[in-house]
């Protein structure tokens, strides 16, 4: 279970630059929420996202975050924090090296079970397919556990049945109490989640 959090706006305003993308935003994100972000690029998803995480100013209304004072979360998009050249799992244990990750090699092997990698263990990462990529990349979530989850798009590549179990992780962390922000164009059924369109 994660402590008590909580990230809420009330006719929030965003923009980007001198250029206003979304006026009166009102969403509350507490713990066990899901919140997804819909819209044409430029729309202003990703700079909701860094407003309510304080890495940019708001630019009018009222934004309450008591908890998210830096960023400490994960964030999965279509890109990866990963070495093409290194293997998988030399990728992920220097991933998991830093002291506040705290796994074990029974772990890490149960993960990639889990995502169907582990017979992907000793290959280069760029020799990968794109979906195997993203699966890698979905994998921090489980090896590191933290209360935030953004993912961006983090349905694309994915077959049905990674689709089925990136969903059926999102429901485990909602019961846990973890927050999820996620932006999709691709529908996704959690119950008691929000849905945001831009």
């Amino acid at each position: 279970m994660f402590k008590q959090t909580s990230i809420s706006t009330f006719s929030l305003d965003i923009n980007k630059g001198e250029k206003k993308l979304q006026t009166n935003i009102n969403l509350t994100l507490k713990p066990g929420s899901v919140c997804f972000l819909d819209g044409a690029n430029g729309s202003g998803k990703t700079t909701m996202l860094r407003t309510l995480l304080n890495l940019q100013p708001k630019f009018r209304g009222i934004l309450k975050n008591n908890y998210f004072k830096t960023f400490e979360g994960h964030y999965v998009s279509n890109s990866h924090p990963f070495d093409d050249y290194l293997t998988l799992h030399e990728n992920l244990l220097s991933w998991c090296g830093a002291p506040s990750n705290q796994y074990t090699q029974e772990e890490m092997e149960k993960f990639l079970i889990l995502f169907d990698l582990h017979h992907k263990i000793e290959v280069p990462f760029g020799l990968l397919s794109d979906g195997q990529k993203k699966k890698a990349n979905l994998s921090r979530l489980l090896l590191h556990p933290l209360k935030l989850w953004i993912l961006d798009e983090p349905a694309v590549f994915l077959d049905q049945k990674s689709f089925q179990l990136l969903i059926n992780l999102m429901k485990e962390h909602q019961k846990r109490g973890g927050i999820s922000l996620v932006i999709t164009h691709i529908p996704f059924t959690i119950s008691n989640s929000y849905f945001l369109k831009f």
